[in-house]
């Protein structure tokens, strides 16, 4: 325990360490998880893309809308969600304690804050997708540790969005654009934090399904309506962008590995070549 508590001090103690402990947060895009099951087989199904069929695969039990609880892609989508909340509460913890979040080196704090904003948003990413999945889900905003307890009951939806975007509030302002940093936009940034903040306001004041199969949203939904309307503003006051007159160029960066920054592409995953089932 004494080792490992030394061991997270000095990782945090410098931005070159902390941004490798941040990484590992990326790293769970790449499992089918992510790439494969959220990317195709949980993609929804309409009368022209897929068929349910009679087949008692797990994507076709998803497609048909009759999913069991031993579906494999389910608990795929479940478990590499979680992983991703899990490292991203171990770099919040860390960096919160570092006394390099406050430096008197200017350069070090800002790098910091950014990599404590890009935490917060891939918490917040993980979130609202497993979410918009499952409905209420357990909520854990702690790193892994001695006396955490992690059988956790849900909590309800709202509640947990409503946390998450007040995360995102507090640190966007503090964070970095994509094009001051080093991966760009295949790097969590600020105009990727201020557009998930209007994606999460729109996901907290819409629509959504109860377990008794009734649509229903809050009373405060325009609350939340006005906060996507002030963020979007925000970021395009602040950070415009043209965006692309040639369609097709998006498509040819895409294939030749070109990610432009300040155009309409906020956040891209950091796929290494060949990995991704889609795209």
């Amino acid at each position: 325990v004494y080792k490992r508590q030394f061991d997270t001090d000095y990782i945090f103690s410098n931005a070159e360490d902390a941004r490798k402990a941040l990484n590992a947060m990326y790293v769970h895009f790449s499992h089918d998880g992510f790439r494969s099951r959220l990317s195709n087989n949980m993609t929804g199904n309409t009368d022209i893309e897929h068929s349910g069929g009679s087949s008692d695969g797990a994507r076709y039990q998803i497609w048909r809308i009759d999913a069991q609880e031993n579906n494999g892609d389910l608990g795929y989508v479940w478990n590499i969600g979680y992983q991703a909340i899990r490292d991203a509460n171990i770099a919040i913890e860390g960096i919160l304690a570092s006394e390099a979040l406050n430096a008197q080196d200017a350069a070090l704090s800002r790098e910091m804050y950014n990599l404590l904003g890009e935490a917060y948003t891939m918490r917040a990413y993980w979130y609202s997708m497993l979410i918009f999945y499952f409905g209420d889900v357990p909520f854990s905003t702690r790193a892994p540790a001695v006396n955490v307890e992690f059988n956790l009951p849900k909590m309800d939806r709202n509640a947990i969005l409503d946390s998450v975007i007040t995360d995102l509030i507090n640190i966007e302002s503090q964070m970095s654009w994509a094009d001051e940093l080093q991966f760009g936009i295949e790097q969590i940034n600020r105009e990727y934090t201020l557009g998930m903040i209007a994606r999460l306001a729109l996901q907290r004041g819409g629509y959504y399904l109860k377990p008794d199969l009734t649509m229903v949203r809050e009373a405060d939904y325009l609350d939340y309506y006005q906060m996507a309307k002030a963020y979007t503003e925000k970021l395009m006051t602040l950070k415009d962008r043209e965006l692309p007159e040639d369609f097709r160029q998006v498509f040819m960066n895409q294939c030749k590995f070109i990610t432009p920054v300040n155009s309409d592409i906020l956040f891209e995953v950091p796929f290494a070549v060949g990995e991704g089932d889609v795209g």
